[in-house]
């Protein structure tokens, strides 16, 4: 990221400390942080809307957090090797790269960068060790970036703000040993999430009942009315987890979801599942492997990411007769 710096490095003359000419020395120096306090006031003032930001010339506000020591930029042909998170503007994290894989990072190629809008253009703009959070608007974020529909506990009118490290810069051969390292770790990753959900299980002292699909359902109210039987119309409230404890997605409090009980591309097939064990005024958590959730692919808003244990909580308002 390219950054003005108001101070020269230049070293003061020695001579400049004796008796003569102290005082013009400390004159200078007044004048000097007068002048830096005033360019710094002017800068609060012309960033008000987000105070500590930059205004790029692309229209991203941006806030330097680290340099990096390298001067390199990206170019078309490489691949971005980065750590992101994803924060709601209460700071709220709702994604996270440490989630997607034992790296704890994400490739994207440059070329897909530049078409991602504005944060892609910003993430381009960026030297090789540069940490930096932006300021996306959400449906720039969800519909440019993650090229997909905003979720539903994030509004239109609302900002995103995105922490970006590049922790590299891969030419072509460096990507094809990232891939290979990916490859190696996919033959890992069902029997580590099975060791993760039993490890789960015991520290949180849940009495969870396994089923034969493989998830696992935890009663927690007593539901006496009509059973979710499929082909039903029914009305939950939800929210979404992962094993962190970090809530992913969820319902609002005051709409709750009504979907028909079977139908595809509703919910994902795990929930479908356990909403069928469920009655009508109950409440139940259920832990959903990843092969009953988004599998391998992780799902399409980037949110969730491959191979991930998802923990629901569920509460079934009413079942349409």
């Amino acid at each position: 990221m390219n950054v003005e710096q108001g101070i020269s490095n230049n070293k003061v003359n020695q001579s400049l400390l004796n008796s003569v000419f102290l005082v013009r020395y400390s004159t200078l120096f007044f004048l000097l942080i007068t002048v830096l306090s005033l360019f710094f006031f002017s800068c609060k003032r012309s960033n008000e809307k987000y105070p500590g930001y930059t205004k790029a010339p692309s229209g991203i506000y941006y806030k330097l957090n680290a340099f990096g020591d390298s001067k390199q930029k990206p170019s078309k042909e490489d691949h971005l090797k980065l750590s992101m998170i994803c924060k709601t503007e209460g700071d709220s994290a709702f994604w996270d790269t440490q989630d997607q894989n034992p790296a704890g990072t994400v490739i994207l190629s440059a070329v897909d960068a530049c078409s991602k809008g504005l944060l892609g253009n910003g993430i381009m703009e960026l030297t090789e060790g540069d940490s930096v959070t932006f300021i996306v608007p959400a449906n720039e974020l969800f519909v440019q970036f993650f090229q997909t529909q905003l979720p539903l506990f994030v509004n239109k009118s609302s900002i995103i703000k995105v922490d970006v490290k590049l922790n590299a810069i891969l030419d072509k051969k460096e990507y094809q040993t990232e891939l290979e390292k990916y490859k190696e770790n996919l033959s890992v990753w069902d029997v580590e999430e099975q060791r993760r959900i039993r490890q789960y299980i015991k520290n949180n002292r849940l009495n969870a009942r396994l089923q034969s699909n493989g998830m696992y359902y935890i009663p927690l109210t007593e539901g006496k009315g009509y059973k979710a039987d499929p082909g039903k119309t029914i009305s939950i409230y939800y929210s979404g987890f992962f094993l962190s404890g970090k809530k992913f997605d969820s319902t609002n409090n005051d709409t709750p979801f009504e979907f028909r009980l079977g139908d595809e591309f509703q919910v994902i097939w795990g929930l479908q599942e356990g909403i069928k064990l469920m009655k009508e005024g109950e409440k139940a958590k259920f832990i959903i492997p990843s092969y009953l959730g988004f599998g391998e692919d992780g799902s399409s808003t980037g949110i969730v990411p491959p191979h991930t244990t998802l923990v629901y909580e569920v509460e079934l308002i009413k079942v349409k007769q």
